[in-house]
């Protein structure tokens, strides 16, 4: 049965700084830095590495109170999410619902690159990753 998702597009890896996390991610593995980029509504530093299709982000909180800083605090560095591609977020957000997943509330935004992105299904019903869904534009 086919679904919604494309591709894998990124995992994010949560790291408390992101020049230490470079020495493994570029330097030993050979990953390039793709971007490069400041969030401050979500108050995080996002930099991708590219490993062939597919990019890693390594998210470094930027303050104490957003949500990767919480994730940090409670579970300690490492993989926060991964992200599929889709074609359309709302058919694909609305065709996981159907098939039984359970849904955080919607939020859409634009994110880096001017991808329009949604934290999608709950970790609880994933094995214990945060889904996220992607729409390129």
């Amino acid at each position: 049965m086919a679904g919604p998702i494309k591709r894998l597009d990124h995992i994010c890896i949560a790291v408390r700084d992101t020049a230490q996390a470079l020495r493994f991610y570029r330097d030993v593995l050979g990953m390039e830095v793709a971007f490069s980029e400041d969030l401050p509504a979500e108050g995080v530093r996002a930099t991708f590495l590219r490993a062939g299709d597919t990019l890693v982000e390594l998210a470094e909180p930027l303050r104490d109170d957003c949500a990767m800083a919480r994730f940090i605090a409670r579970r300690g560095e490492g993989i926060q999410h991964v992200c599929f591609e889709v074609d359309d977020l709302a058919r694909g957000m609305a065709e996981l619902a159907a098939r039984g997943a359970e849904l955080l509330p919607g939020r859409h935004y634009q994110a880096v690159e001017g991808k329009r992105v949604a934290f999608t299904v709950h970790p609880k019903a994933a094995n214990g990753v945060l889904v996220e869904l992607c729409e390129n534009a």
